[in-house]
């Protein structure tokens, strides 16, 4: 799911993972909060500690700020 404005592309470029076949790829955001929105209340434990990573391409030129938050309800 994007959160804000964009589309959401499932593609085979620029994966990442040995063996991986997938990434996603975000196109036409309007701010830099829109992107990839993910609800892990399936996959996670109240309680237990989680590590999470990212491997992230920009395809725009000059310099970004990336940054991945949570937001947690």
């Amino acid at each position: 799911e994007v959160r804000g404005t964009g589309s959401l592309e499932v593609t085979n470029e620029e994966n990442h993972n040995d063996g991986g076949k997938n990434s996603l790829c975000v196109k036409g955001r309007t701010a830099s909060w829109h992107g990839i929105q993910l609800n892990l209340s399936t996959f996670t434990k109240v309680g237990e500690t989680y590590e999470f990573d990212s491997w992230i391409k920009a395809v725009a030129g000059g310099v970004q700020t990336i940054s991945m938050s949570l937001q947690y309800t």
